[in-house]
């Protein structure tokens, strides 16, 4: 309270923002906190953390998918190597059912970060939605293998019946 009242400069003022955001966000005052980041990219334009936050926000709390999507395609604008922009993009495709571009922005980040199982996870379950059998099940293979828990309910039910054909 003492640093708003010192009139801050903008900078200053947007992280300020931040971090009520990020106390409201882990009270769980989502709603609150998603205001407080927002506000904190008008003082600050290019604040990637606080875009980051309310893409987070919009993708797992209020399952905003297609806002979530611009935010995180705002920050791999800002930042081209952003891999969790990346993947959180390929994310929120594939909740839109955008499959094609969803693998798409897997491929990309599979160029930055290879051993992330989950990037893997995204892909099969898109490769299965696009019917593209043998890319789905080497992802849910190579999802496994990186330990994602899922990958094996998936890579029985799924591949193990094409595997009978």
């Amino acid at each position: 309270r003492k640093a708003y009242q010192a009139s801050p400069s903008d900078s200053i003022y947007a992280r300020l923002l931040y971090l009520e955001g990020k106390v409201d966000y882990h009270q769980g005052k989502h709603d609150s906190a998603y205001q407080r980041f927002n506000d904190a990219t008008t003082f600050l334009p290019r604040f990637d953390s606080a875009t980051y936050r309310m893409g987070e926000l919009d993708l797992f709390i209020f399952a905003r998918f297609d806002r979530a999507l611009v935010h995180f395609q705002t920050l791999a604008r800002n930042n081209p190597d952003n891999a969790e922009a990346i993947l959180a993009s390929a994310y929120c495709n594939q909740k839109l059912g955008a499959h094609e571009k969803a693998i798409t922005q897997i491929d990309r980040f599979l160029l930055i970060r290879q051993e992330v199982g989950m990037a893997h996870y995204i892909k099969a379950i898109s490769a299965q939605a696009l019917d593209l059998e043998e890319i789905a099940c080497a992802n849910f293979l190579e999802a496994h293998r990186l330990k994602v828990p899922a990958a094996l309910d998936s890579l029985n039910s799924y591949c193990g019946m094409s595997l009978n054909r």
